[in-house]
């Protein structure tokens, strides 16, 4: 569902498919924030740090998760959805072989600015997941906890870089804009 609706959102913006294929392909900054998210849930299942280390990532990214789904539907969906973008999502479900979807189905079940979605419960189940590793492995709980905290760091780390990247971008790109604007 997730590229279903980036799917739809390039439709939106006009995009072609070799447009769309060359910024999914580019080495760009966004390359190696999805390096690190590899990174951080890459797990090697006979080392149990590592798998521990990958768990706390996973804590980090659900926790967060369910707020940004929240903010994307509220910004994306609800004050659009009167407007040229939500009228152009309505009329361009996504098909399955069971039938159709909206393509915002796939934000609105990991949380909108009235439902949690399954975000929280996933972060739940991570950090229970955790108490069992404290529960029936050898490892201390203090051991657990710092493990968890290296990869929770991880994904606050990655998160630092996505947001800092986006921003440099977008700032270079209204400074373009703006530039342009001066010289006609």
């Amino acid at each position: 569902m997730s590229y279903g609706l980036l799917d739809r959102l390039a439709e939106y913006a006009g995009l072609s498919e070799m447009e769309t294929q060359r910024i999914a392909q580019s080495q760009n900054w966004f390359h190696v924030i999805l390096q690190k998210v590899e990174e951080g849930y890459s797990a090697n299942p006979q080392n149990l740090s590592s798998m521990v280390k990958a768990m706390g990532f996973h804590v980090g990214a659900e926790t967060v998760g369910a707020r940004e789904s929240a903010i994307i539907h509220r910004v994306i969906f609800s004050q659009q959805k009167d407007k040229e973008l939500g009228q152009f999502l309505r009329q361009h479900k996504l098909t399955f072989d069971g039938g159709q979807i909206s393509p915002n189905y796939w934000v609105a079940v990991h949380g909108t600015e009235y439902s949690i979605g399954v975000e929280a419960d996933h972060a739940e189940d991570a950090v229970k997941a955790l108490n069992q590793v404290v529960q029936y492995t050898q490892a201390t709980e203090s051991q657990v906890i710092a493990w968890a905290d290296e990869g929770f760091s991880h994904f606050n780390q990655t998160q630092l870089v996505f947001f800092q990247s986006l921003y440099t971008e977008l700032q270079s790109k209204l400074q373009l804009r703006n530039t342009l604007t001066v010289m006609k």
